[in-house]
């Protein structure tokens, strides 16, 4: 993490301010798997009015980058966020689960999302047509699930897979 503001150029990515938040940007298609890439970050310290935590005296500032800066690769396409939502109903608890895909190739091609929630298993078809994100979602509903409280945390396990159907 970066503590007030990050730049990275191949050429330029984007840019990120918050402190100790998570960021990530998407570099596929400025990558060359020829040449020899190289990735810089530009960290901004300078405190201001608009930045976190802002000019106030007795703050001691500490700035730079404080965790790991990485390159992580994925598929072409993958599951790069999930939103559940759950509901009380009658005998059970309805569930809806947001997959949102990240496609940053444009590829095409029939995939299958498959959810496996405390053993109930369903299956998505999901035809992509070279979109670059695609929400696909399931709804259903858990028969027996009981809402969860801190007196009686019931949890249920939630196990997310993505195929391409010609695997």
């Amino acid at each position: 993490g970066l503590q007030n503001g990050a730049t990275g150029r191949v050429e330029f990515l984007g840019s990120h301010s918050g402190a100790y938040t998570p960021f990530e940007m998407e570099v596929t298609r400025k990558l060359d798997p020829s040449a020899g890439n190289k990735l810089e970050v530009l960290v901004d310290n300078r405190l201001g009015m608009k930045t976190i935590p802002g000019m106030f005296q007795g703050w001691r500032h500490v700035g730079g980058i404080h965790r790991e800066v990485y390159l992580e690769d994925r598929p072409e396409i993958f599951i790069k966020d999930v939103r559940i939502t759950a509901e009380p109903a009658p005998g059970g608890g309805r569930i809806r689960i947001e997959a949102f895909l990240d496609n940053a190739l444009a590829k095409t091609g029939e995939y299958l999302i498959e959810a496996d929630l405390a053993g109930a298993l369903q299956q998505l078809r999901v035809p992509i047509a070279g979109e670059k994100r695609i929400k696909a979602e399931l709804d259903g509903t858990v028969m027996g699930a009981a809402p969860w409280s801190p007196d009686a945390p019931h949890l249920y396990p939630l196990a997310l897979k993505f195929y391409h159907l010609n695997d």
